[in-house]
């Protein structure tokens, strides 16, 4: 069965390479195209390499969509070069190196634009923000960008508009924030389950009544994503990039839990792209094989606990999603479920082979988060076939051969090697992808943590380390094999970033 679903998607794939672009009459079917009008987060709004620019949002997929509907005039909140934060680079290869391409930052093009935009996806937005919030509250916040301080929500001015037919991508700010901060908590990184219910509800139920048809998104597992996936938890040999075994067993990295706890990383636990320049100067690497002995802080890792924790929410939240948008009749795309299968198995189009692995895979930009334009363009298609499938319409498909071949090709180039596992992001690239997701600061996420322990008993007999400890565990290795893999199925990175720790 799986190996026919495969065969199918790559007879599929070769001909959307193929597939010519939209005419100018597009049957609706049920559905009216007549005003398309797109509300949600960073992935509606195109943001690719941590930025928000032109060069990205002409491709979000909703103006894909949208001109495969025909439309010509889809507007929006274009941002000029290097973008808002500036766009994400490679800075060097060796170390290979990514960060923002400038630091003076694009400056808006349409803001006098004199109605609302057709794209109204607000990059950070959460679907209580979607309903409730008309204006930034901080720095990096990109709702005036969007919304420009004129009294209404995003879906008081999608509404406005008078659309016949809705895009929406929202959700994934109510729980993907925890794996980008590392630490799992209610109210902060995690919306809880029935304030976002209520927002969904009045969302989608506004939309309804208004008698505009819709499009929606389900969630996939939040630690597929390449930022928790670059680099394994297991501590390699410099000399051949394959796990350090002790005893047959790979041996993971040094970290701290949210408690303080100091623990040593498995197969089910996860180490965050902001952690290699930390594991390049041995932190997290015990001293019995060249480290510091020092953890890796709470901020870089997602243990399993907190793993469980943000699946399981998002499932929840994917059970909502269901619910509330099945009783409007909303077209429902299985996003979680396409973004599961290429993190799994990826997919070919005409013998180009795309999956979510980090600089290699084609799907997945810079940031480890956001979508290549050629990441776009398969959403795009991937929400053209829902509602072809729920409303009777014949959106044809977009052509994906400039994504691979084209004009577009360069922007969503595939880095190839398995050099992609030593990537380092720089501060400033993390702090502007926690912007574009309005998510706490490092800083902000450390200072709440410390006030979770010191408000928290420790466990009996944990206690916060003065000195670099070793765990009982890990002893200095006999001559080490480098040739298995651990255990864990799920892609990793082949090795943590470059250091000159590890067994000579």
């Amino acid at each position: 069965m799986r190996r026919n679903r495969s065969r199918v998607l790559v007879l599929a794939g070769a001909a959307l390479l193929l597939a010519g672009a939209a005419g100018a009459q597009v049957s609706g079917g049920a559905a009216n195209f007549a005003r398309i009008v797109a509300i949600g987060d960073s992935f509606g709004a195109g943001v690719s390499n941590a930025s928000i620019v032109e060069t990205h949002q002409r491709v979000s997929f909703p103006a894909l969509f949208a001109a495969q509907a025909g439309k010509t005039d889809f507007q929006q909140p274009l941002v000029s070069e290097p973008g808002i934060s500036p766009e994400l680079q490679l800075l060097s290869l060796s170390p290979l190196q990514l960060a923002p391409k400038a630091t003076t930052p694009g400056t808006p093009l349409n803001l006098g634009l004199p109605r609302p935009y057709d794209n109204l996806s607000v990059s950070g937005a959460t679907i209580c923000d979607l309903v409730e919030k008309t204006q930034s509250t901080g720095p990096g916040d990109a709702t005036d960008l969007v919304l420009r301080r004129i009294g209404a929500t995003q879906l008081g001015q999608a509404l406005a508009l008078q659309p016949t037919f809705v895009i929406t991508h929202i959700g994934g700010n109510d729980f993907l924030g925890a794996v980008l901060s590392g630490v799992a908590i209610p109210g902060v990184t995690l919306t809880p389950v029935e304030r976002f219910r209520s927002c969904y509800r009045s969302m989608v139920q506004a939309i309804a009544a208004s008698g505009a048809k819709m499009a929606v998104m389900t969630f996939p597992d939040p630690t597929i994503v390449s930022y928790a996936r670059a680099i394994s938890p297991f501590i390699p040999n410099p000399a051949t990039g394959a796990p350090i075994l002790i005893d047959g067993r790979p041996v993971g990295f040094l970290a701290q839990k949210t408690s303080g706890e100091i623990f040593q990383l498995g197969a089910d636990d996860f180490v965050l792209l902001p952690a290699a320049p930390l594991l390049a100067q041995g932190i997290g690497v015990p001293a019995a094989l060249g480290g510091t002995g020092l953890p890796l802080p709470t901020s870089v890792v997602l243990d399993r606990d907190e793993a469980a924790a943000v699946r399981a929410h998002a499932k929840a939240l994917d059970a909502v999603v269901r619910d509330e948008a099945g009783a409007v009749g909303a077209a429902i795309v299985e996003e979680g479920a396409w973004f599961e299968y290429l993190f799994a198995h990826g997919v070919s189009y005409g013998g180009n082979k795309v999956n979510l692995a980090f600089l290699t895979g084609g799907a997945v930009s810079y940031d480890g988060f956001h979508p290549t334009e050629l990441g776009y363009a398969l959403m795009a298609n991937l929400y053209i076939d829902a509602v072809n499938a729920k409303f009777g319409a014949k959106l044809p498909p977009v052509n994906l051969y400039p994504f691979f071949f084209g004009p577009r090709a360069g922007a969503s180039a595939m880095v190839s090697g398995a050099e992609a596992a030593l990537a380092e992001l720089t501060p400033e690239a993390e702090e502007n992808l926690r912007a574009l997701f309005g998510t706490p600061s490092r800083d902000e996420i450390d200072a709440l943590v410390e006030r979770l322990r010191t408000a928290t008993p420790e466990p009996p007999g944990v206690e916060e380390p003065e000195a670099p400890v070793e765990p009982p565990f890990v002893q200095e290795p006999e001559p080490v094999g480098g040739d298995s893999e651990p255990g864990d199925d799920a892609p990793r990175g082949p090795r943590g970033p470059r250091g000159q720790w590890g067994p000579e």
